[in-house]
């Protein structure tokens, strides 16, 4: 449960992170292509080279949480041929915590595949989420590498 929640916060905070960095991109950009083409300062186009991979990353990261959340959808619809009132989010639970008064017994096998489908794609998501973070700090550590390399740089 806890970690239905803590996913629930990240994904909440993804779309403020994602404007920042963004934006972030966008002015870093016209900075490398600058300096790129000046050919001196190889230094700090190779750091916003690495900037935009981590874009790409994130991009990529965010695409395997959605693609899990559809597939979650899809799930929900093959359960419901059994109980036409489960909700995805009840169906999570369900499949996290086997002690769950709706879980089904050992006789049910096509309900116990369905939910560990549901698990697979949950444990997707919060790889995902790890990666998102990793991703973030990544971003974070070059961010701060380039604001010192331009700090050092002559006008």
């Amino acid at each position: 449960m806890k970690s239905l929640l803590l996913a629930a916060l990240m994904l909440a905070a993804a779309p403020s992170f994602a404007l920042e960095f963004d934006a972030s991109i966008a002015s870093g950009m016209t900075l490398a292509r600058a300096a790129a083409e000046s050919g001196e300062d190889m230094a700090l186009a190779t750091l916003y080279s690495r900037l935009f991979t981590l874009q790409d990353k994130r991009r990529e990261t965010e695409l395997r949480s959605d693609e899990a959340e559809f597939a979650i959808d899809d799930i929900v619809l093959a359960w419901n041929k059994f109980d036409d009132r489960m909700t995805k989010p009840l169906l999570k639970v369900i499949a996290i915590d086997p002690n769950h008064r709706d879980y089904p017994n050992n006789t049910e096998s096509e309900k116990l595949k369905i939910l560990a489908s549901v698990r697979v794609q949950i444990r997707v998501q919060k790889l995902a989420a790890l990666e998102f973070k990793r991703v973030a700090r990544d971003t974070e550590e070059v961010k701060a590498l380039i604001a010192e390399h331009l700090a050092r740089r002559k006008p």
